[in-house]
């Protein structure tokens, strides 16, 4: 054996793994001739490579002969419909290895790639990703900021998949230290807000972090703050979601950075209104619509008039809640939001199932969760299938209901959105009372209750036992219902707890209780369409059926499509005589009545208006009515 080849041997013994594959790939090159190794250092630059790139990038024309016999070394390999690229492993070796011993050669190859590439079409996604991963490594003047603008562009504009290109091919570098300072912090900062975008929310927090190592730029620290914001309300942290966005803002503020404190404000408005505190949400949304007019930025305009849509929706505001989404809708169609057009039609999605309206809701979260599932949207693709779960389980169609929800819960559990798996959860727990497995419901909710207890979210925990207790009370278990309605009530005030409370108090005969609730109810949302139905509810039991009917007519007029509420219109009309058009509205009423336990009630409704006004004409024909309508 040759002394160079024992010489080969003797490193590669004495060696460890990573200078064992760098002594293979030299001894590899020590075998080529001069001009093919050139050709090889060349080629590694490009992240692929054809003759007319690599002979831009050596700086001179390279022979057939040489391209052909570079092509077929063990380390090139065919990159598809672009040509050819060094396999990852050999290429990271050789750049390494240049970087470290030729960091001026490696810079020059660069720069002559860079010029290459410019000259390339720049609408092309990969061209415009390698001029400026490029331009960083032959260290441009204006390559820093070229990286910076273009990866804010792709940002705003919602080309995710090109972003991520850039970004992923730019921290490779940051790695391996050839890209460092502020070109590193972008593109840390840049992958962390895909990171959240597409749920990553560890990825992104280690991000930030790392971008916040930069310490100059106090508009890229102020939007990392912000960010982090972003992930501790996303995963339920909302006294550090504040602490971040009150920073962020004190920041945006000194900067006097305005689309930046408009948006502090806004994502404020956003944790308010998860945790009801609505006014103060409401008016944190108009003062960032305001700026947001102001500075014209019609994307954080739509996105404050949806804020504004929600909270309508939460109160009860129906109409004026559809207004706000297709307003804002019709904002994001403009500036080809498409994420902002699936939200506003999930919102939509939701008045409509608050309205009743399942046919519409279905339409509408099946749009939407088109778009979540095209851009990669695991949160927006979750809670559509939750949204379409509720829709099914409302329509007594509770194969179908399970199904969302168990599609949805596993995505919110993959993404640790621990908020979104306990909302999918009570879901569950509303689905389990449908269908009368009250001890699975509990066990349910009190999985629920936990999970609320661990977010500190006290109102939706108090919400969630609230949904116990009139499972509860569906069944008529009153000692039981009573005591979660108290236990709700005394966490968070919700004004559903106090309406499921007065419709307990009257099942017992206890009106002076169940007006006190009312008024309770009405301190809290004044314009609530239930409040109106209840004090119906507690007039026709107080024998005063004139107000009765006026108080439920007031209520269908805004829920024409809520079966409940136009069957209970008609038993009022009933106790005051009216009985053709009860019989006519409880025709209506019975087509879009699903639920067991909302049969039941009407039942149990029309016994106590005999009970309490005497045997009147047509009851027997409107309880038949109920029955053959009830048994199909």
């Amino acid at each position: 054996m040759n002394d160079k080849y024992q010489d080969f041997l003797n490193k590669l013994q004495n060696a460890s793994e990573l200078e064992r594959d760098w002594l293979v790939m030299e001894f590899s090159l020590q075998n080529l001739s001069e001009i093919l190794r050139q050709a090889v250092w060349a080629a590694a630059i490009p992240h692929w490579f054809d003759h007319a790139y690599l002979n831009a990038v050596l700086g001179f024309q390279l022979k057939d002969e040489y391209f052909s016999a570079l092509t077929e070394l063990s380390f090139v390999e065919v990159f598809p419909e672009r040509g050819f690229n060094v396999h990852e492993r050999s290429r990271n070796l050789l750049l390494g290895y240049l970087w470290k011993n030729n960091k001026a050669r490696y810079q020059k190859l660069s720069k002559q790639a860079a010029a290459f590439c410019k000259k390339q079409d720049q609408t092309t996604a990969a061209w415009r990703v390698e001029t400026l991963y490029h331009g960083l490594l032959a260290n441009h003047a204006t390559a820093k900021d070229g990286f910076i603008e273009q990866g804010l562009n792709w940002l705003n504009s919602f080309q995710f998949d090109n972003l991520e290109h850039l970004t992923q091919v730019v921290l490779v570098a940051v790695n391996s230290e050839k890209v460092s300072g502020e070109a590193a912090a972008w593109a840390a900062f840049l992958q962390a807000r895909i990171d959240i975008l597409y749920s990553r929310y560890s990825s992104a927090r280690d991000f930030l972090q790392q971008a916040l190592k930069q310490k100059n730029n106090k508009f890229l620290i102020s939007n990392c703050i912000k960010s982090l914001g972003e992930i501790h309300g996303l995963l339920a942290e909302y006294d550090q979601a504040r602490y971040c966005y009150q920073q962020a803002l004190s920041i945006y503020r000194q900067n006097k950075s305005r689309s930046g404190e408009a948006g502090c404000i806004r994502a404020l408005a956003d944790i308010h209104g998860i945790l009801s505190e609505h006014s103060l949400a409401r008016d944190c949304y108009q003062q960032a619509l305001t700026i947001y007019q102001r500075e014209k930025d019609p994307g954080g305009e739509a996105n404050c008039i949806q804020g504004l849509g929600e909270m309508d929706s939460f109160l009860g505001e129906y109409s004026q809640a559809q207004d706000r989404f297709q307003q804002a809708l019709i904002i994001n169609r403009q500036i080809r939001n498409f994420l902002g057009v699936a939200s506003c039609i999930q919102g939509l999605g939701f008045v409509s199932r608050c309205l009743v309206e399942y046919g519409q809701a279905q339409d509408y979260y099946q749009q939407a969760l088109t778009i979540y599932q095209q851009f990669k949207d695991p949160l927006g693709e979750a809670n559509c299938l939750q949204g379409l779960g509720d829709v099914s389980r409302n329509l007594a169609e509770y194969d179908r209901a399970q199904d969302y929800y168990q599609q949805a819960l596993t995505i919110h559990q993959q993404i640790k959105d621990r908020l979104g798996e306990a909302n999918c959860l009570g879901g569950l727990g509303l689905l389990h009372g449908a269908q009368q497995q009250i001890e699975l419901a509990a066990t349910t909710f009190d999985q629920v209750a936990q999970l609320y207890d661990e977010i500190g979210n006290k109102n939706s925990k108090a919400f969630c036992i609230s949904n116990l207790g009139a499972i509860y009370l569906d069944q008529k278990q009153f000692g039981s219902a009573l005591m979660a309605f108290n236990q709700s009530i005394e966490i968070f005030p919700h004004v559903s707890s106090y309406l499921n409370r007065s419709t307990l108090h009257m099942k017992m005969e206890d009106y002076p209780s169940a007006q006190a609730d009312i008024k309770q109810a009405e301190l809290i949302c004044t314009n609530s369409v239930y409040v109106l139905l209840i004090k119906a509810q507690h007039a026709l039991w107080q024998q005063q059926a004139r107000q009765a009917v006026e108080l439920s007519q007031q209520a269908l007029a805004q829920r024409p499509a809520d079966g409940n509420f136009r069957a209970f219109f008609a038993i009022t009309l009933l106790a005051d005589g009216q009985t053709q058009l009860a019989y006519t509205e409880m025709e209506q009423a019975l087509t879009a009545i699903y639920q067991k336990h909302d049969f039941d009630y009407l039942l149990d409704a029309l016994n106590k208006v005999e009970k309490i006004y005497g045997h009147l004409a047509d009851v027997d024909a409107l309880r038949e009515q109920i029955l053959e309508r009830y048994q199909k």
